[in-house]
């Protein structure tokens, strides 16, 4: 008996530099990479699978350049992805740190509309082992990450959105201590309020 893949109703991508030629893409749900390749192939764009989950299936996709990508070229990737019906959000990172001492994110590209489904794309990084301080990076539908900024104050030291030209950008989120077990009190009131979150964890112990 063999298993026939079917697409979900709306796929949903986040897509950033790894790199200066190389664009990573993650995809919700997590089980849809393969439509998001579909997707690439449609708009004569190729992506390959990277990363392996728990149960051994790529975590996401990687797409390189023979050229540095730059902001003009990322934004192309994420109006290609949006126009084969992938609602795309392309991020390039802020590097000014006048008022803030953390990198942080704006978008690129065209911009989905709303969607009851989407989800927040978090980065979720530790900083050490000893106080479990880290941080998050939140990225996505900007009335989501406007809720999340709303509700994450109970539950974080510091909350610092990024405002764009269509509501938020991305929220970067500070932990003092207590990381993981404070970031997952954080997913379930989020889940609770019908927003699914797309975790990613990166340990950066120092």
């Amino acid at each position: 008996m063999s298993l026939v893949h079917t697409a979900p109703d709306q796929i949903f991508a986040l897509v950033r530099p790894f790199g200066s030629n190389v664009l990573q893409i993650h995809a919700w749900p997590e089980t849809s990479l393969v439509d998001v390749v579909v997707a690439l192939r449609r708009q004569g764009l190729e992506a390959r699978p990277t990363g392996i989950d728990a149960n051994g299936q790529p975590n996401a996709l990687l797409t390189f350049s023979e050229h540095d990508y730059s902001e003009n070229d990322l934004a192309r990737f994420v109006d290609a992805l949006n126009s084969a019906g992938v609602a795309a959000y392309g991020y390039t990172l802020v590097h000014d740190h006048e008022f803030i001492d953390v990198d942080l994110f704006r978008r690129l590209g065209s911009v989905p509309p709303p969607h009851a489904d989407a989800p927040i794309f978090m980065n979720v990084l530790q900083l050490d082992d000893i106080d479990e301080r880290g941080s998050i990076f939140a990225f996505g539908d900007a009335h989501k990450l406007s809720l999340l900024a709303e509700r994450a104050a109970a539950h974080v030291d510091s909350v610092d959105p990024v405002e764009g030209m269509k509501g938020v950008d991305s929220v970067h989120l500070s932990f003092g201590y207590d990381f993981l077990v404070r970031t997952g009190a954080l997913v379930d009131a989020l889940n609770e309020a019908g927003i699914e979150v797309h975790l990613r964890v990166t340990r950066a112990v120092q």
